[in-house]
């Protein structure tokens, strides 16, 4: 019993050191914003809409979705809707149905260069202490005039 004793507390013992030793290891780690990281142009679809005589109807399956509106006003009586490879999008007329791509379809397999460049800068990351943070994939990026916003309707589709 003495023998069990001192084996089970060297190994606690042990244990509170190595988990005290990868707390402050991991402490030292800065999150940096890691979205960028991925490179968006390659995999960006953008819809034009003219909405002078109709109104752009735009429905979000998702609540998970983020939507950005830019205002410029140059675009005038049309809206710009651009959006990434996470995101499936489905056009009729002046329709557009958003929601989010399953796993099978937002892999792209035909760009594991641009993947493995992706793994070689967070490993290069981990090696100067930044853990690459990236809190949303899912944007609609929605360019339009000021007074062509009200043109816009939304919708939540639950």
């Amino acid at each position: 019993m003495k023998h069990f004793l001192i084996t089970f507390i060297i190994g606690m013992t042990s244990i509170a050191i190595g988990f005290t030793m990868i707390f402050f290891e991991i402490k030292d780690y800065k999150e940096v914003n890691g979205c960028d990281l991925y490179n968006p142009e390659y995999y960006t679809t953008t819809n034009t809409f003219n909405v002078s005589d109709k109104d752009l109807n735009i429905t979000l399956e998702d609540g998970f979705i983020r939507y950005d509106i830019i205002i410029d006003e140059s675009m005038k009586d049309k809206v710009k809707v651009e959006t990434n490879e996470a995101v499936l999008t489905e056009v009729s007329d002046n329709r557009l149905y958003v929601r989010e791509s399953d796993l099978h379809s937002y892999q792209n397999y035909n760009h594991r260069e641009d993947l493995l460049d992706l793994f070689h800068k967070v490993i290069d990351g981990l090696k100067e202490h930044k853990i690459y943070t990236c809190e949303s994939n899912e944007v609609v990026r929605i360019t339009c005039s000021k007074e062509m916003r009200n043109r816009i309707k939304m919708k939540m589709n639950d």
